[in-house]
């Protein structure tokens, strides 16, 4: 069993070694003189700023989906027991107060965007 789990690991391994070789001989069929900066699409540290929230907002949005059903798989795992039925309201409670921040976020920075954007 050891030796599977270290066959299994040493590929694991080398493929996550291996893979930017990959990625970079993809990207120097399409650009032969170097490495392409991904970054040189965004002309402002407030397009980069943007990107980023977006990439935070597309990440949380998923994370609050995968908790709300943990929450939910908690619930009917708790049976009828006060504290583990506690513990999963806890939970979902949460869950929806991240969701919050996640989605008021978005909507601050359009609307800082927008107030920037109207004084200019």
């Amino acid at each position: 069993m050891a030796r599977i789990r270290k066959v299994k690991l040493f590929i694991v391994s080398l493929t996550l070694f291996l893979l930017p070789f990959f990625v970079f001989a993809q990207d120097a069929v399409a650009n032969p003189k170097g490495i392409h900066n991904p970054l040189s699409k965004l002309g402002s540290v407030k397009d980069v700023l943007l990107a980023l929230l977006n990439i935070v907002v597309q990440i949380g949005v998923i994370a609050v989906v995968f908790f709300i059903v943990f929450a939910g798989f908690k619930m009917v795992w708790a049976r009828g027991n006060p504290e583990e039925l506690a513990k999963a309201k806890n939970i979902l409670w949460y869950t929806m107060i991240g969701g919050a921040v996640v989605l008021g976020a978005e909507a601050i920075l359009q609307l800082i965007n927008n107030t920037i954007d109207q004084l200019r």
